[in-house]
């Protein structure tokens, strides 16, 4: 490039920092890029320019996730208060349960684990059971999340925990139950019940049980201190980064006949073509996960969703039976280019029912297609699965 190119493209370059209306570089080194013939203003111009333009460009990365709007609908009504926390460092994300955030290390897996046994430092949000299979336990650091009443008993078997008694039997949880009595406390400033472990295999743990959010929280760590500063970065929010409600009342019910909430949907589930949607996976009514949906799953999961029969599902279990289902409800908030956003709630599981999906005027039953996409994308146990609620910066 020669001199008279380069002088060109820093006379464009000193234009444009003139016209941008904020505080920028000393406008004498502005002035002195747009000189001829001094080299070493050159260098410096560039410097800044480039600075410039890479600042505006952070600034938009980090504003865009940051501001987004959270997706309100009759399933996902506006946060009262509690609004999602952004304030993590660099190197940390967000995780939320139900009305609890809290930072962990941006490294972190979700649900990096075989036969209930982490596999390395990891966020565990158990769904269902999982076989014990008699793995070592690893050095490594958990932190799992439950509902208070679905907690697993091999952590109860000493009676002076005074922890809630019906639970299932077969969530994973690590072997061991804890040993010593519980104390009071608080978390994110209500009470909490905890209860530590004596260390077995090099292993701190403390369990966190939260009853007026219905939240449970076990961490399990080679380093005490690290349980402490992790429980440290808890607060209560009311909705998650993604705009999902941290509770979900009343999440059994599958109603139609209602006036359609957008023109089309007295026709099909989803109509027109939404923009983009986020889906939001409840346990009893418990925000568990949520995750944005790619543009490629939105068509196949539209498509799935209005392809599935009419009507209801209904599941009648044996009289008697002891059920270990939790309740298993997932809504999908749709947003489109123009127009009112539509939610679609999906009843997936339970201790029997009625099940199936509704947009509040259509009902249509559970068809495995659509249940498939709707667990691939807030589903059980996906390693690294961007399902994790998170946002960073």
């Amino acid at each position: 490039m020669t001199d008279d190119e380069m002088d060109a493209i820093l006379k464009d370059w000193g234009a444009q920092l003139r016209a941008v209306p904020i505080s920028g570089p000393d406008q004498r080194l502005v002035e002195a890029v747009t000189g001829r013939g001094r080299s070493r203003w050159r260098a410096v111009g560039a410097t800044v320019a480039v600075a410039a333009l890479v600042a505006a460009v952070a600034a938009v990365a980090i504003a865009v996730p940051i501001l987004r709007a959270g997706r309100n609908g009759a399933d996902n009504p506006p946060a009262t208060g509690g609004a999602p926390h952004t304030a993590t460092p660099s190197t940390s994300r967000i995780v939320t349960f139900g009305n609890l955030s809290l930072d962990v290390p941006k490294a972190w897996k979700l649900n990096d684990q075989k036969c209930g046994q982490p596999l390395s430092n990891t966020v565990l949000i158990p769904a269902s059971g999982a076989p014990a299979c008699g793995i070592p336990t690893r050095p490594v650091t958990a932190l799992w999340l439950y509902r208070d009443d679905l907690l697993p008993p091999s952590l109860l078997a000493k009676p002076d925990t005074g922890l809630p008694a019906n639970v299932l039997s077969d969530m994973a949880a690590p072997e061991r139950p804890l040993s010593s009595a519980t104390t009071v406390g608080q978390v994110a400033g209500i009470p909490a019940k905890i209860t530590s472990g004596a260390p077995t295999d090099a292993l701190h743990r403390t369990l966190y049980v939260l009853p007026s959010i219905h939240v449970a929280v076990l961490i399990s760590s080679p380093d005490a201190s690290l349980i402490g500063s992790l429980i440290a970065s808890a607060r209560l929010v009311d909705q998650d980064q993604n705009g999902c409600v941290a509770t979900l009342s009343d999440p059994s019910a599958v109603v139609g006949g209602k006036s359609p909430a957008r023109g089309g949907a007295d026709q099909q589930l989803v109509p027109g073509a939404p923009e983009s949607a986020v889906a939001c996976r409840y346990l009893k009514g418990t925000l568990a996960q949520s995750a944005s949906v790619s543009a490629e799953s939105l068509t196949t999961l539209i498509a799935a969703m209005n392809d599935a029969p009419s009507g209801l599902s209904v599941h009648r279990p044996p009289d008697g039976s002891d059920c270990r289902v939790a309740e298993e409800t997932v809504t999908v908030q749709l947003e489109y280019a123009s127009g009112p956003p539509l939610s679609v709630r999906v009843h997936l599981n339970g201790c029997g029912g009625v099940y199936g999906a509704s947009n509040g005027t259509l009902t249509r039953q559970l068809a495995e297609p659509m249940v498939t996409l709707l667990h691939r994308t807030v589903g059980f146990y996906d390693v690294g699965s961007a399902a994790i609620a998170q946002q960073s910066r």
